[in-house]
C-alpha cells in the first residue's frame, strides 16, 4: 500500500534525514510490477507527496491497462475469422490467458475468459497446432493461438488405470491429476513440491505406474534424512574398498538400483551445495562412477525430484544451484494441501476405510467438523486421526457423537493453540521501528510455519 515514512521513523539510521513517500504500481491482475518514490529533505517535505505518489501510480496503472486492452483487441483481430469455426481452437495473451474461444470451448467451459490455457491441455484436447501472433506496429509478441482435437478417450484409461490413492471431487485437485497424467506421458524430470504431508510421494508413485517405465523400480530416497558424509555413497554407490567398512564387493547406489524404472529424490533442497554439482554431471550425462570406482556406468532412469517448499524460492536463497534448478524444474506440479481440497475429505475417509478394512460409520456432522478444521499436517494427519479412532473403535460399526467427541475435543484444543488471538497493544508502547522488527519476526514464523531457526535466519536476526 502507499506509505510515507519520515526522518526517524525510518528504519535505517543513515536515511533519518530523508522523508520518503511512496506507492506501488500493479498491473491488472494485481501483480506488483514496480514502485513510484518520491523522496527530498526530512525539512522539505510536502503534506501533498504521498498523496502525488499515489496519483502518478495511479495514473501508470491505467496507461497500463488501456495499453493492454489495446493489445488485446489487436490479438483479437488476428484470429477473428479461425475463431467461428467448429474445432476447438483459443487464442491466449502473452501470460497464457485465454481472451478469444471457439464455439466449442466456449460451450465445454463456462469460465473460459482468462483461464490459463494449460487446463485445456490435460485429458480434454491435445495440442495440434500452435501459432506465435506478432503486432503489425512494432512487430512485439501478442500472444498465442492453440488449434486443439480431442484426446482419444481409451488412451487415457490405460495411460492412467494404476493410480494408487482417492482422486476426491475437489478441482483444485482434479487440476494436479491432469498434470501428473501429462507427465506420465512423457520422459521429462518431474518436480513436485507441497507442504508435508500431501502426498508428494504418492503423486510420484502414480506418474511412474501410470508410465511406460511401471515394470521397471520405483527408488525413493529422502535426501534431507541421509548424512551429508554417506549421502554420496548412497546416491552413486562405491566400489569394493573404498573406504574403512565397505563391503566386500561394493554397493549399488540408488541411481543403479533405479536403473529402467523411476528415481525419487524427495526433499531435494537439502542436498548440500557441494554435492550438487556432482548430482548435476550425473544427471546430465546419465552416466554415474560409484565411489572409488574407475568405470562409468551407463543409466536408463527418469528422474522425479520433490520439496516442501517452491524450488524458487530455494534458488533465491541460493540452496540449490542455478544450473541443477533448470535442469530439475522441467515440468512442476503443486500438490494443493488439504485446507484447499476440503470437499475431498469423505473421499479420503472411503480410501482409509477400504486400505484397512475398517467397517466404521460416522454421522454426516463427523465430516463436517473435520472440514472446518485448518489441517496444517495434511492428509497425514487427517489419517493420523482415524488411525486414533481406529485404535479406541477396531471392530468399527456405527460411532455416533458421545464416542468421537473426545478425539475432536483434542484437536480443537490444538486449533485454539495454533490460532491464538492476536494481542493487542497500544501502539504509543511501541515506537515504529520496534513495530516493523515486531511484524518482521511474525511474517518469518508464518513464512516457515513456526520453525524457529529457519524464521530466524530469514529475518536476518540472531
Amino acid at each position: 500500500e502507499a506509505v510515507a515514512i519520515n526522518g526517524t521513523e525510518h528504519f535505517s539510521v543513515a536515511s533519518h534525514h530523508w522523508s520518503c513517500s511512496a506507492a506501488p504500481i500493479r498491473d491488472a491482475d494485481g501483480t506488483i510490477i514496480g514502485v513510484i518514490d518520491i523522496s527530498c529533505m526530512a525539512d522539505q517535505r510536502h503534506p501533498f507527496m504521498l498523496g502525488m505518489a499515489s496519483t502518478v501510480a495511479y495514473a501508470i496503472e491505467r496507461e497500463i491497462q488501456v495499453q493492454q486492452k489495446r493489445k488485446e483487441m489487436e490479438l483479437i483481430s488476428h484470429c477473428l475469422q479461425q475463431v467461428e469455426a467448429d474445432e476447438p481452437y483459443v487464442v491466449c495473451n502473452e501470460k497464457k490467458q485465454i481472451v478469444l474461444a471457439s464455439k466449442p470451448i466456449r460451450d465445454r467451459f463456462s469460465d473460459w475468459y482468462g483461464m490459463d490455457v494449460e487446463l485445456l491441455m490435460d485429458d480434454t484436447f491435445v495440442t495440434r497446432d500452435k501459432q506465435i501472433i506478432q503486432s503489425e506496429q512494432d512487430g512485439k509478441m501478442l500472444g498465442m493461438s492453440f488449434s486443439f482435437e480431442e484426446a482419444a478417450k481409451s488412451n487415457i484409461t490405460v495411460s492412467f488405470a494404476q493410480f494408487p490413492g482417492e482422486s476426491g471431487t475437489s478441482t483444485v485437485f482434479q487440476q494436479t491429476l491432469s498434470k501428473i497424467k501429462r507427465a506420465a506421458q512423457t520422459d521429462a524430470n518431474v518436480y513436485i513440491w507441497g507442504e508435508t504431508g500431501t502426498g508428494k510421494e504418492l503423486a510420484a508413485r502414480a506418474i511412474h505406474l501410470a508410465s511406460e517405465r511401471h515394470e521397471g523400480p520405483f527408488i525413493a530416497v529422502n535426501c534431507g534424512a541421509i548424512p551429508e558424509s554417506l549421502l554420496e555413497s548412497e546416491l552413486f554407490g562405491y566400489a569394493e574398498g573404498a573406504f574403512t567398512g565397505a563391503k566386500r564387493h561394493g554397493a549399488k547406489g540408488k541411481f543403479e538400483q533405479a536403473q529402467k524404472g523411476t528415481l525419487f529424490l524427495d526433499e531435494i533442497g537439502e542436498i548440500p551445495y557441494a554435492m550438487q554439482v556432482a548430482l548435476l554431471r550425473v544427471i546430465e550425462e546419465r552416466k554415474v562412477v560409484p565411489l572409488g570406482g574407475t568405470h562409468e556406468i551407463p543409466l536408463d532412469i527418469r528422474i522425479i525430484t520433490a520439496t516442501h517448499r517452491n524450488m524458487n524460492e530455494l534458488l533465491k536463497e541460493d540452496k540449490i544451484r542455478e544450473d541443477l534448478y533448470y535442469r530439475l524444474h522441467v515440468y512442476p506440479i503443486n500438490i494443493p494441501p488439504l485446507r484447499e481440497r476440503k470437499e475431498d475429505i469423505v473421499d479420503l475417509y472411503r480410501y482409509y476405510q477400504k486400505k484397512h478394512q475398517w467397517n466404521a460409520a460416522f454421522p454426516e456432522s463427523f465430516f463436517r467438523k473435520l472440514e472446518a478444521y485448518h489441517w496444517p499436517g495434511n492428509i497425514r494427519e487427517l489419517f493420523n486421526l482415524f488411525e486414533h479412532i481406529r485404535v479406541l473403535f477396531p471392530k468399527g460399526g456405527w460411532i455416533g457423537e458421545s464416542q468421537y467427541a473426545a478425539v475432536l475435543e483434542a484437536m480443537d484444543q490444538k486449533k485454539q493453540k495454533l490460532h491464538l488471538p492476536e494481542y493487542t497493544e497500544n501502539p504509543k508502547e511501541l515506537t515504529l521501528r520496534e513495530r516493523i522488527q515486531k511484524q518482521t519476526v511474525i511474517d518469518a514464523l508464518h513464512k516457515t510455519k513456526g520453525h524457529v531457526s529457519e524464521a530466524a535466519r530469514s529475518a536476518g536476526v540472531p
